[in-house]
């Protein structure tokens, strides 16, 4: 079966996405302002949307009514990471029956592009090296101690993985030039980004995120940087 085949079954995803990173559960190390720091299950707190303490198990538990579970996170914060992975981690083993899956578990992060998508099922399926797929994959910094562990705990596990940013050069040219500017690529260009044309945001998600954005930066506007495309 096609990996794009065995995404569209999945019934329960994880995907780190939005502000995402991803991190180390076996390997609970990670970087803060340069320097490794040690995290381990006393460094966090999960609560319900109410506000009500919960636990690694409630989240796995809720997954038993949900297809996709989105995570967000900040970049740079080891303890985000380390969560993700055990969740991760949490799930394949609440989901394992005498060494098979019974519900397909599916990866997702924005971390890679979908331009790479077969670069990736390459290494995970053992046909190329580390050193070949991180020379063609274009990983984000930090890789080895935030998202490493992630795609080497489903290399182990034999979990598919779905590279699932758009190319960073489209995304740079809608910023600068527009979503049209889009119509001018090649159809084979065209297998990497969603369906065209795409709708707009609507109203009440703008006015959302810019109330987001500027209750987490302090921000009074929310400018991007469309020449250079880094926050892309």
């Amino acid at each position: 079966m096609e990996s794009r085949d065995v995404y569209r079954t999945a019934a329960v995803l994880v995907c780190l996405a939005l502000l995402a990173g991803c991190g180390a559960g076996r390997n609970p190390m990670g970087m803060q302002a340069g320097r490794e720091v040690t995290v381990t299950d006393v460094n966090y707190r999960i609560y319900t949307g109410a506000g009500n303490p919960a636990t690694l198990a409630d989240i796995v538990q809720a997954t038993e009514d949900t297809d996709i579970l989105f995570i967000g996170e900040g970049h740079g914060d080891p303890v985000g990471h380390y969560l993700e992975a055990r969740i991760l981690e949490a799930l394949h083993d609440r989901y394992t029956r005498d060494g098979e899956l019974q519900r397909p578990l599916v990866l997702s992060l924005e971390m890679f592009e979908q331009d790479v998508q077969t670069v990736l099922d390459e290494y995970l399926a053992g046909l190329i090296t580390e050193r070949h797929f991180l020379s063609a994959s274009r990983p984000w910094p930090g890789y080895q101690t935030d998202y490493r562990p992630l795609i080497e705990f489903a290399r182990t596990n034999g979990l598919p993985v779905i590279a699932a940013n758009a190319p960073r050069r489209y995304v740079n040219r809608v910023s600068r030039l527009g979503p049209d500017a889009l119509d001018d690529l090649s159809a084979a260009a065209k297998e990497w980004l969603p369906p065209l044309p795409y709708a707009e945001a609507s109203p009440a998600y703008r006015e959302k995120f810019h109330r987001f954005f500027v209750d987490v930066t302090g921000a009074d506007v929310f400018v991007h940087d469309g020449e250079n495309g880094e926050d892309a």
